[in-house]
């Protein structure tokens, strides 16, 4: 039995660091003092020798969606310190694009940071293998409240990264960007997303088997070899899946170079939000309380000004990624409602994740925020 982390009635410690209280000189100097101040338990909560991964996301082709490096490198300068050993981390991606192995996850991360060994000097580790099969999977208790739960219910397993087991801590950055099924892209997306397994990712956007394209398959095969469970067979002339053997690991959809065999990104967005959750959740039980959470609200495009111009609200950072996303919300919207469809997608209602996060124990979205401005 999962242990509840958050109990109905208790709030969560948020830090702010408010970007219009201080010189833009000062900021990476306050980032730096918050991270180590001890009454914030924050590097703290890492002890001499453990292995933390610094998780954070390295956009996509030709984006510039990322975090200031230089926060980055100052946490794993700050880690070093305290004789803790940091790696950069990420896993790959559901479909095959740039992020589907690790030798085209680095090329963007050359193309799009500078988050390299020569600058950061660790190294970067793809959490799932080199191809995002390295995989863990873990139990979760969704709540003691079954009666809740009755139409509610998603995957009690849920699939992890495999290398999180041989990791002792996290440091998670995030920057608020929309995305189409969770609604934003924030600390619960980076881990119940970011940090599940292949099957775990496929599992949360797809309710679906494996498609097979009869028109552009050509019979090579290639599909019944690679599955690891034999459930792809030619009947009748024809590549067949069987839904009841298939465990979605995704291995067909890689061999199948022409698209003849694909996923349906299909799962609704209370499917979607729900199983991310689920996920995250499965993440912070490994880790406890050693996870750091830090969402960057910055970058806005400035709606008062020309375009091009861009405006910063300042960073977030806490124990508790539900308490951070929801803070988050709430800061943007008492800065300049107009920024939230830089932050969130219209057509989807990111409160889902927030809710069901709070109700499985992933955290709670009463907060008490701390402004620190040195």
């Amino acid at each position: 039995m999962v242990r509840m982390k958050y109990k109905k009635g208790l709030s969560s410690n948020v830090i702010f660091l408010p970007y219009d209280k201080i010189e833009d000189s000062k900021r990476l100097s306050s980032f730096e003092i918050i991270m180590k101040y001890r009454n914030f338990n924050l590097l703290d909560t890492f002890s001499k020798g453990n292995l933390v991964g610094v998780k954070l996301y390295f956009g996509e082709d030709c984006d510039c969606n990322f975090i200031d490096p230089e926060f980055v490198s100052s946490t794993i300068n700050m880690l070093r310190q305290r004789s803790v050993d940091p790696i950069l981390c990420d896993t790959t991606n559901k479909y095959n694009n740039r992020f589907d192995n690790i030798y085209k996850h680095i090329n963007t991360i050359r193309d799009n940071t500078d988050f390299t060994y020569d600058c950061s000097n660790v190294p970067f580790v793809m959490l799932d293998g080199v191809n995002g099969y390295s995989e863990v999977v873990r139990n979760t208790t969704q709540t003691t409240n079954y009666s809740e739960m009755a139409t509610l219910s998603d995957h009690d397993q849920v699939y992890l990264a495999g290398e999180l087991e041989n990791m002792k801590g996290l440091i998670i950055f995030s920057r608020l960007t929309p995305h189409h099924r969770s609604g934003m892209q924030g600390a619960i997306n980076n881990i119940g997303f970011g940090l599940a397994s292949r099957k775990g990712k496929v599992r949360q956007h797809s309710v679906s088997k494996p498609q097979v394209d009869l028109d552009k398959c050509v019979l090579c095969g290639k599909c019944i070899y690679v599955c690891p469970v034999k459930a792809i067979s030619i009947i009748n002339k024809r590549i067949v899946i069987d839904g009841n053997k298939c465990i979605d690991c995704g291995k067909c959809v890689e061999y199948a170079y022409r698209g003849d065999i694909s996923y349906q990104w299909n799962a609704t967005q209370e499917h979607c939000q729900r199983t991310m959750a689920s996920h995250a959740l499965g993440v912070a039980n490994m880790f406890s309380s050693k996870i750091i959470y830090c969402n960057f609200l910055t970058n806005f495009s400035n709606p008062n000004e020309k375009k091009g111009d861009t405006m910063n609200i300042g960073i977030l950072f806490s124990k508790d990624p539900v308490a951070i996303d929801h803070a988050s919300i709430e800061l943007i919207k008492a800065y300049d409602k107009r920024l939230l469809p830089q932050m969130a997608s219209r057509d989807v209602d990111y409160n889902i994740q927030l809710e069901y996060g709070e109700m499985i124990g992933l955290g709670t979205r009463q907060y008490k925020l701390t402004t620190i401005a040195y």
